[in-house]
């Protein structure tokens, strides 16, 4: 059976309380499927200007997606979040999504400054204001923003507003007691494989 894409998880609810929490946060979330193209970004919103300009101007948007998927092999290699400072000195946090214990895909929340004054390679007046314009987040602060974030998932998952072909379902289920035939398991068991499928971390 063909692996499950990220695409198929995201309902309709589940998109807006994405929306909202990147709307006060102030934040780009985007969630990016197993071979990095982008399947939801949250508000629908396109990079700042000051990306754009640095994009434009002194790298390439190719550079920035070279990194992303750098991080997210990373990330996925690790079991774990990662915090990591772009090429324009901003910096995002990544984590891989999982279901039934296979990475399905990422979400990377972004950009946002965590230092007080401006790279030293912006020479500019004008790209040193634009800089300084992008969300300053403390450590502190984005713990507590990851920790928020990872609940809202833990919640969608428990309210089952992802969207899991039925099929799937089976085929996971026949492959989990496949798996443990001399195991002795019991249906409360399958059923909490079955019920808490998708997990970030």
């Amino acid at each position: 059976m063909k692996d499950l894409q990220l695409e198929l998880l995201l309902s309709d609810k589940a998109c807006r309380i994405i929306d909202n929490f990147a709307y006060l946060m102030n934040l780009q979330v985007v969630f990016y499927s197993i071979d990095g193209k982008v399947v939801k970004r949250g508000r629908n919103e396109n990079n700042c200007e000051y990306c754009k300009y640095m994009q434009k101007q002194i790298f390439s948007v190719d550079d920035c997606l070279k990194l992303d998927i750098q991080k997210q092999k990373e990330c996925r290699e690790k079991q774990t979040t990662l915090v990591y400072q772009c090429h324009a000195g901003l910096t995002e946090a990544v984590t891989p999504i999982e279901l039934y214990n296979n990475v399905v895909g990422y979400v990377i929340i972004g950009q946002f400054r965590m230092h007080r004054n401006p790279p030293t390679f912006l020479k500019s007046d004008s790209l040193q204001k634009l800089f300084m314009a992008q969300k300053h987040i403390s450590f502190e602060e984005l713990d507590h923003i990851l920790a928020m974030f990872k609940t809202l998932l833990e919640y969608i998952t428990e309210k089952e507003l992802i969207s899991i072909p039925s099929d799937y379902r089976l085929h996971k289920l026949n492959s989990y007691i496949e798996n443990n035939l001399f195991n002795n398991i019991s249906i409360a068991q399958a059923a909490r494989f079955m019920t808490c499928p998708m997990k970030i971390h």
